[in-house]
């Protein structure tokens, strides 16, 4: 809604051709939508004196929320890639007694990262849980991704997209395996989507089985480069006498990709059985010059934009958005600040039981209201009762986190 402190000049923002049978009307009023269906069910009224009373506060801020437990370690984040040298070396702590704490570029994240637009409202989550931390990308046009080292290894998973030097984008479409992997996350192998078991099993046939494949295509490629140098698509197979494979601008490597921004020995993707396909950067003499990337979001969660899965932390971890890296520091607590912390966070949270103002939460106090639906050409008539307590009120606003998290 916009509002004006003067008559508003319509001959200024009037349009002057329409096509044929669509014309402006100059003072638009509901009973022209009448025929929408979503539109005509709008009901305006005026409120009275006592309603208006009642606070509404829409201001956006940080909230507080409480994790099941403290955390063992204290977690520091120092930027090691910048867009703004303010940024340079900077250091963001969480200590472990919040259970989530917010970075973006919006007034309402607990660390804000001021005037850098390409930057989502909130570009990602940190979520203490169960004595652990675990990250979750929430960024829609430029989403995170975890940057491979030579200590580091990644899983791909089916549909998991690949930065390449930062200049193409790989999608694996097929991600086949001999067996299910088993390999659980640790500090040098990362797991996108953990709690995953779209794993698909290569068929065995009269005692025989197809090799584990994977497959990728392009998606992105930048401007700056030449679009023809890239390999179209990408297939291997993985025999059992070749379950290696390197990447790079190399003719001597096994997939060439002819960018200048892709390292000679770029990168190497690897099968094993308990471990599935992973992408590493180890067995090199020196990191790439551009680095390797894995997105924390599959493509389907980007085209639906859904936040992440929530991935474990490690120490050493990189995490990359735009044009900024972040180096994940993890301080080991002693016992004595562990059981300090879990006290506060006990007290903090009877607290909260006892003396929350919900004040300027909205609670509906309207009568009955009929909703008219109709499904198959039939008219059903229902009466909804329209009452939302401040508590449930509270329990709606935290309702797109997975149940898993619910416990945060």
């Amino acid at each position: 809604m916009k509002t004006y402190s003067h008559d508003f000049d319509i001959t200024s923002h009037k349009i002057q051709s329409l096509p044929a049978g669509v014309s402006i009307s100059e003072s638009p009023r509901l009973h022209q939508f009448m025929n929408d269906r979503d539109f005509s069910a709008m009901r305006m009224r005026e409120l009275s004196p006592t309603e208006l009373e009642v606070s509404c506060d829409l201001q956006r801020r940080t909230f507080e929320s409480l994790p099941d437990q403290a955390a063992t370690h204290k977690l520091h984040m120092k930027f090691e890639a910048v867009d703004t040298e303010e940024l340079k070396n900077l250091e963001i702590s969480v200590d472990g007694t919040q259970g989530i704490f917010k970075v973006g570029e919006g007034e309402a994240n607990h660390y804000q990262i001021p005037n850098d637009k390409k930057l989502w409202e909130s570009q990602l989550m940190i979520v203490c849980k169960d004595g652990k931390y675990y990250i979750r990308d929430l960024g829609v046009v430029h989403t995170s991704r975890i940057k491979v080292d030579m200590n580091t290894s990644i899983q791909i998973q089916q549909d998991a997209l690949i930065d390449l030097g930062k200049v193409v984008h790989y999608h694996f479409d097929k991600v086949t395996h001999s067996q299910a992997p088993t390999q659980q996350p640790s500090a040098t192998f990362y797991v996108m989507r953990p709690n995953s078991s779209d794993y698909v099993i290569e068929e065995t046939n009269e005692g025989e089985q197809d090799p584990p494949t994977l497959r990728a295509r392009p998606t992105w490629v930048s401007s700056d480069e030449n679009k023809d140098l890239i390999q179209k698509e990408i297939i291997l197979e993985a025999f059992d006498q070749k379950p290696y494979f390197s990447i790079g601008r190399s003719m001597k490597r096994e997939v060439q990709i002819k960018l200048k921004a892709v390292s000679a020995d770029h990168c190497n993707i690897t099968y094993e059985g308990s471990k599935g396909w992973f992408i590493s950067e180890s067995g090199k003499d020196k990191v790439s010059s551009n680095g390797t990337f894995v997105f924390m979001k599959s493509q389907q969660q980007m085209q639906n934009h859904e936040p992440s899965d929530l991935i474990p932390l490690h120490d050493g971890m990189v995490i990359s958005f735009i044009n900024y890296e972040i180096r994940v520091n993890l301080e080991k607590k002693t016992g004595e600040a562990i059981e300090a912390e879990d006290q506060k966070i006990r007290q903090r949270s009877n607290q909260l039981r006892e003396t929350a103002n919900l004040a300027g939460t909205m609670k509906a106090t309207t009568p009955h209201h009929t909703i008219e639906e109709t499904k198959h050409h039939d008219v059903v008539e229902e009466k909804v009762e329209v009452v939302m307590a401040a508590a449930e009120a509270q329990h709606a606003a935290a309702e797109y986190e997975p149940e898993e998290d619910h416990q945060v």
